[in-house]
């Protein structure tokens, strides 16, 4: 969509701004078609640009693409390290390919698995060069594959816990937003996943994530 690209460098006001167009482009179809839908899909895609866009990638490997050094399965690619990423229980990154039992990656590529064989995963990235007493937003997808949807993930931000992830519907990614305040100028995201239900090896679906803020 030609109308939602930006210019590296943009600011908060610029993205406003846009936002605001957007949201009036919405309205005025539904007023017209008179169809919700058309609304949903108009925001929606909004959501998608933001994932897309790499003015807000503060994150090293955010969307889980570089499978540099993993080893490639018949479900994506494993390995006890992941570019970016650390595992804090030790436990082994499983990415797994676009559609892959059902779920979708935002932008085609891969998603990760929260609950690696044999169980929940901890993981976290230190984050540099956010200006210390500014509010971040930060912006994940997640999905939970498993029909029971037992699945949750807890955000913490320096150690702090902000949100949880827990969706609304199966097979579909879903936007989270949080907003956190850096500390200092390296501050650190963390993501634990929370088994609700057996440990069936099948944990929440973790995408794109991004810090918007600049």
């Amino acid at each position: 969509m030609q109308l939602l690209k930006h210019r590296r460098g943009a600011t908060l006001v610029e993205y406003g701004v846009l936002a605001g167009f957007i949201a009036v482009l919405a309205v005025s179809t539904v007023a017209v078609l008179g169809d919700w839908v058309s609304f949903n899909f108009r925001v929606a895609d909004q959501e998608l640009w933001m994932a897309m866009n790499e003015e807000g990638n503060y994150l090293d490997n955010g969307d889980f693409d570089d499978t540099t050094g993993m080893t490639e399965q018949s479900f994506g690619f494993a390995s006890g390290s992941l570019e970016g990423w650390t595992s804090d229980n030790g436990r082994a990154f499983e990415l797994h390919s676009s559609g892959y039992e059902g779920m979708s990656s935002v932008n085609g590529g891969f998603w990760l698995d929260m609950g690696e064989s044999p169980g929940p995963m901890k993981i976290s990235q230190q984050i540099p060069n956010l200006i210390p007493g500014y509010v971040y937003t930060l912006t994940l997808f997640a999905g939970d594959r498993n029909p029971a949807m037992n699945n949750l993930t807890y955000v913490f931000w320096n150690g702090v816990k902000i949100g949880e992830m827990k969706a609304s519907q199966p097979d579909l990614m879903e936007e989270f937003r949080f907003h956190a305040e850096a500390a200092s100028n390296s501050n650190t995201l963390t993501l634990m996943e929370v088994a609700e239900g057996p440990n069936d090896n099948d944990g929440m679906s973790i995408d794109v994530i991004r810090i918007w803020g600049r």
